[in-house]
């Protein structure tokens, strides 16, 4: 399952990562692991925040795991969230993009 959401003048950046992973889990967002566990809130506001930005910024992303989503904030202020599967999930929290990227690694050839 993937959901989207669009940059919401009223919520900070982190209370829309947490109400995005929190719809998309199927959780109580009081029930999750603390943001702050998987990436400092107070970066994803200066770098995401509207009211922050020196510059418009219309290019990259930050993606993390959390809660069995993969998280994207991108640079306008959208919030993505991807249920993961077990599987997955396990991939990513160790740096690679799924199972079958780690498997499709050439052997060395004798």
């Amino acid at each position: 399952m993937t959901s989207t959401i669009g940059s919401n003048k009223s919520e900070s950046v982190s209370q829309r990562v947490i109400a995005e992973v929190a719809e998309t889990a199927g959780m109580d967002p009081l029930e999750m692991e603390p943001l702050y566990t998987r990436i400092d809130p107070d970066c994803l506001e200066t770098i995401f925040s509207g009211e922050s930005r020196t510059a418009a910024r219309n290019q990259g992303e930050i993606s993390f795991s959390m809660a069995g989503c993969q998280v994207t904030v991108g640079a306008d202020g959208t919030v993505d969230a991807t249920a993961l599967d077990e599987t997955t999930e396990r991939a990513v929290s160790r740096g690679q993009a799924s199972d079958a990227d780690a498997s499709s690694v050439a052997e060395p050839m004798d």
